[in-house]
């Protein structure tokens, strides 16, 4: 059964959606009156509704409720800015693989935008992040923060997170290094790497540099490399 973000749901009645998810459902899938489809709002509400009228007047009858409670820790990614095609990859990539945060970064050796880009671009990302939950199936939305510089990133707001960093070199992330208790923060550099300024800054903040692979990988590409191990030791 398709499934579409919209962000509130009520528990009864009539659901009026945005012109363009209208347009999406009715004109462009063709949804007809009658049929059922899944609407989720992001933080845990699931509701199964049937098609009222057709085209530009659709709306949506709730025929059924699912809320749930997050029980989950969460995983937060801070990641550093790069080309901005390649950042909407990892941020669709992320939200599958079960990122709850994205905080992009700005670092040493980062690819800054204009000033001016900044919330632009947050927007933007957070669209892609609510289409892809829809698509992947999750119940609880990824949240896109600001851009921020490295060294003003808010870290007591992770006390009590297991914080990780991935930096080539440094000793192997084995599942018996995480712990499953905690939510977690990694930290993924730019395309050069930390700066040695910025290890012994992240250091210096509680993070723990860990190592993927032998191989060199893209900042995107190390993201969604993280996530799958995370994934991964959470079920061993």
């Amino acid at each position: 059964m398709r499934r579409f973000y919209i962000s509130q749901i009520p528990s009864s009645g009539i659901i009026d959606v945005e012109d363009s998810l209208k347009h999406r459902i009715g004109e462009v899938l063709r949804f007809s009156e009658g049929e059922e489809l899944e609407l989720v709002d992001g933080k845990g509400r699931l509701a199964k509704v049937v098609v009222v009228g057709k085209g530009k007047k659709i709306s949506f009858f709730i025929k059924e409720i699912n809320d749930q409670t997050r029980t989950e820790k969460k995983i937060v990614a801070l990641v550093s800015l790069i080309r901005r095609e390649r950042f909407d990859t990892m941020v669709e990539k992320a939200v599958e693989l079960g990122a709850d945060v994205i905080i992009p970064f700005v670092c040493e050796r980062s690819r800054p935008y204009s000033d001016g880009a900044y919330d632009k671009l947050k927007d933007r990302w957070q669209r892609i992040a609510d289409q892809a939950l829809s698509q992947c199936r999750r119940l609880f939305k990824c949240e896109l923060d600001n851009v921020v510089e490295l060294k003003n990133m808010n870290f007591q707001s992770f006390n009590h997170c297991q914080l990780l960093a991935f930096n080539p070199g440094a000793e192997v992330l084995l599942p018996s290094k995480y712990d499953t208790s905690k939510d977690v923060v990694f930290a993924i550099g730019p395309e050069g790497g930390f700066s040695e300024d910025e290890i012994k800054f992240l250091s210096d903040k509680g993070f723990r540099f860990y190592s993927l692979t032998d191989n060199i990988l893209r900042t995107e590409t190390a993201v969604m490399y993280v996530l799958s191990v995370i994934d991964l030791c959470k079920k061993i």
